[in-house]
Formats: C-alpha cells, sequence, structure tokens
C-alpha cells in the first residue's frame, strides 16, 4: 500500500525541524562560542595589585596563569633559590627583592638534585631565615612547600600528569598557587633548541599526528604561576664572559627556543659577580621594569650573597642572604664605575677611529661596534659613548656637524675632524643635494 504524502511537507521545509537533543547541541555549541569570542569590556576588570587575587609575586611579576623564568649558569645556586623562595614567599615574606601577595603555597617538580640534597638545601635554608625573621615557625611553614616527583614524564605526558594532579588536587583542598620546574630542561621532552618539542609543551601543538595541550592550558585552567629554573647555554669564551654576565636582556640569555622568550612574562638572570665569587647579581628583564629594583649598567639589577655560616654539612651552609649596606654600595659603586669606564673607552675607541677614516653621516650603532676593537663593550656602552662624543666633541678634538636625512632610526649628527676640510665638504654636498631634492615636492627626500 502506497503510503501518502504528508499534507504539512508542502509548508515546512524538511529537516528544519530540530528534536531538543539538536536544540541543546546547537546551545552548547553557542555557548562555547561566546566563551571564546568575548567583548573587550567583559574580559576581565583592572584593579590595583594589593586588590587582585590573581598577582601572586607583585610587579605583576607573576600572575595565575603566568610564568617567569630564573636563568643562571650551572653551580651558580638555582636550586638553593627555589627552596629559599619558596619558604619565604610561604610566609609572605620576599626573597631577592621579589615580594608575593601574601602567603603562598608552592610545588616544586625537582628533577635535578638527588633527595639527600633536597634535604641539605631545606636545612640550610632554613637556618638561615631563622635568624633573619626569628618570629616565623619555618617548620610548620614547610608545609607549604611540597615537593613532587613524576619520574619519566616529560613532553606532552608531563602536562597531562600535572592537570590530573592539579585536578585532584583541587578536590582535598590542596591547589598549589605556583608550581616550579626545576630544571626546565628535563621536562621539554626533546632538545629546547628545538622548537618542535619546546612549543607543544608550552603552548600545545601537534605531537605525533595528535593535538595536546601545552603548559599554558593547564596555568589558566586551574589558576597557578609557574616560576621554570632554566640554564644558559655554554658561556662565551673570557674576552665576552663580562658583558654577557651583565646582560640587560636576561631573556634572550637561557638556552634554547626562541618561543622560550615569546612564551614567558617575566625573567631573571642571576650570575656571579666579577670580583666578588661570593656574590651574585639578579638581573630583571621582561618585565621587571616594575619591581623597583636599582637601575645599574641600563638595567634593573638585585644582589645576593652566599650565607657566611656553616651548614649541616659542616660546610658552607647552602643559602642566600641580602647584601649588607657597605657590601651593596662597593657593589653597586663598582658597577657602575665599570659601565663609566666602559664609556670612556669606547668613547676615545670611537674617536680615533674617526680620525683615521671619519664614518659615513648615516652610521649606525653597528658601524660604530665594528670600529671599537674591545671586550665587553656592548650596544648601551656604545650609544652612551656617540652621545658623550655628540655633547663633548671639543673635548675628543672632533666637530660636529648637522645631517639632513629621513632615517630617523640612525644618528642625526656627522661626526668628523674639526681640521676635516673633507668631511665638512661631503656635509655641505649633503645639504646642497637635499636643498635640490626638495624643489621636486614637499616629501621628497635626501638621496
Amino acid at each position: 500500500m502506497q503510503q501518502e504524502e504528508n499534507p504539512l511537507n508542502a509548508y515546512i521545509e524538511p529537516g528544519s525541524i530540530e528534536t531538543p537533543q539538536q536544540l541543546d547541541m546547537a546551545e552548547a555549541q553557542k555557548k562555547a562560542f561566546l566563551e571564546s569570542v568575548i567583548p573587550i569590556d567583559e574580559v576581565g576588570d583592572y584593579l590595583p595589585e594589593e586588590d587582585d587575587p590573581n598577582v601572586l609575586i607583585y610587579g605583576p611579576w607573576l600572575e595565575r596563569g603566568g610564568s617567569a623564568f630564573w636563568i643562571s649558569t650551572a653551580g651558580t645556586g638555582k636550586s638553593i633559590a627555589s627552596i629559599q623562595l619558596a619558604h619565604a614567599m610561604s610566609s609572605g615574606l620576599p626573597f631577592c627583592g621579589l615580594k608575593p601577595r601574601g602567603r603562598l603555597k608552592f610545588w616544586i617538580f625537582q628533577s635535578e638534585d638527588s633527595p639527600r640534597r633536597v634535604a641539605q638545601d631545606r636545612i640550610d635554608v632554613r637556618a638561615e631565615l631563622k635568624e633573619q625573621y626569628p618570629d616565623v615557625d619555618w617548620d610548620k611553614t614547610g608545609t607549604n612547600v611540597r615537593v613532587v616527583r613524576l619520574t619519566g614524564k616529560v613532553g606532552p605526558a608531563f602536562v597531562e600528569s600535572l592537570d590530573a594532579l592539579l585536578r585532584e588536587a583541587s578536590l582535598y583542598g590542596e591547589r598549589p598557587d605556583v608550581i616550579v620546574l626545576n630544571p626546565f630542561l628535563a621536562f621539554v621532552g626533546g632538545p629546547v633548541s628545538d622548537g618542535a618539542y619546546v612549543t607543544p609543551f608550552l603552548r600545545g601543538g601537534n605531537v605525533d599526528g595528535l593535538q595536546t595541550e601545552g603548559l599554558q592550558a593547564v596555568l589558566e585552567r586551574h589558576a597557578v604561576g609557574a616560576l621554570i629554573f632554566h640554564h644558559t647555554p655554554k658561556p662565551p669564551k673570557d674576552s665576552d664572559l663580562d658583558a654577557w654576565m651583565k646582560s640587560q636582556f636576561p631573556e634572550y640569555q637561557g638556552a634554547g627556543s626562541a618561543d622560550i622568550t615569546n612564551w614567558g612574562r617575566s625573567f631573571v638572570t642571576m650570575m656571579k659577580v666579577k670580583d666578588h665569587p661570593r656574590m651574585v647579581c639578579v638581573t630583571a628583564g621582561k618585565n621587571g621594569g616594575e619591581l623597583g629594583w636599582q637601575r645599574i649598567g641600563g638595567a634593573f639589577r638585585h644582589y645576593l650573597a652566599y650565607s657566611d655560616e656553616t651548614g649541616v654539612s659542616g660546610k658552607g651552609r647552602h643559602a642566600w642572604r641580602d647584601l649588607t649596606q657597605e657590601e651593596l654600595d662597593e657593589v653597586t659603586g663598582n658597577a657602575i664605575k665599570s659601565d663609566e669606564e666602559l664609556t670612556e673607552k669606547a668613547a676615545a675607541a670611537i674617536a680615533e677611529a674617526i680620525k683615521a677614516a671619519p664614518v659615513a653621516p648615516l652610521a649606525g650603532l653597528n658601524e660604530l661596534n665594528s670600529l671599537v676593537d674591545l671586550p665587553g663593550i656592548s650596544r648601551d656602552v656604545i650609544r652612551k659613548a656617540a652621545n658623550r662624543i655628540v655633547a663633548n666633541p671639543g673635548e675628543f678634538h672632533l666637530e660636529v656637524k648637522p645631517v639632513l636625512h629621513a632615517n630617523t632610526n640612525n644618528f642625526r649628527k656627522h661626526i668628523g675632524q674639526t681640521e676635516n676640510l673633507h668631511a665638512a665638504a661631503e656635509a655641505e654636498e649633503q645639504k646642497r643635494r637635499y636643498l635640490n631634492s626638495m624643489k621636486g615636492g614637499k616629501n621628497a627626500v635626501c638621496k
């Protein structure tokens, strides 16, 4: 028997009536879309950092869902710093000029030191802190500092295991505020110089044909911050070592992929101080301008010294202390004096090179840098030296003539020898060409 056609088909388009299940699915898809595409006014509110629960370390230097890198050479004391920072901040106290927002809970993922070494660092750090803050019960505070070992978990497997641990911790009210990875190299799951390993670990990506979540998604989901201790590459040769250790750009001193620099929100380096073997200089790079540290040698710096006391081993105590005012005056005075001496040497070297062969009118920092054959000279020192010559040319038996050109990224001054008529003639010729070019139109530029 032939089935009669439904007369409603003439008025209702097939498939236009949705079931309740289809409606629920469509609503869920819409909700997911709206959660991903948010009007800018609804992204968040700006609060003073002391009122913002997402700020973990003031500056803000570390926030929930954010990350910070602590970079140093092997054997300088990164692991001691990680344990001392966690102990101090678990009591709401500062360490190395970094101030926490209240008492923070730390999980330290340790994959470098043996349990015996961790115990030694713990005992020595607490002994040091007890002397600095005798009213704090440091043994009780230690319960807010946990050491976590995920043996054999690296790359995406580590991220997945971390996510599961944090989910479980939330059920028991034990979620940390900060996770510490020490060292970064041990968790990536491949060479840190290879973006194919680093980017999926940090941001997520395609690994062996599978889409994986990265560390960033886990930090945001569980509202925790990450403090990552990382190694430098092999230090340069002795002639360049001093400048490298005083670098103003800590974010570029960690070993590996550029995505480390791009992904991390804050960076410090910890380097030994020349002529002061028991001191280190901690330099703040990316996002460090808000810490309130003293600006020395073009960068924001804080100094620490190894403890002077005897540790549990009967040898030097594994702990850090702040410098006394006398020590600070000495080391910062030396740093400032060293910076001024380098600027003076660079200015003299540039002046002598100019006298031998005047530089081109459009010479920039790279060209000037090539004139100076001095170890340990940074671009910042070259810039200061050039500015010093321009400000006081007579001091170097030079004169400065203005140059008319359109390139605002290069020096607008022509540095020439007072007696050098050729340089003066060239400047006059350039001025003439410029004036002639202006006849061709308002926006004409010097050829």
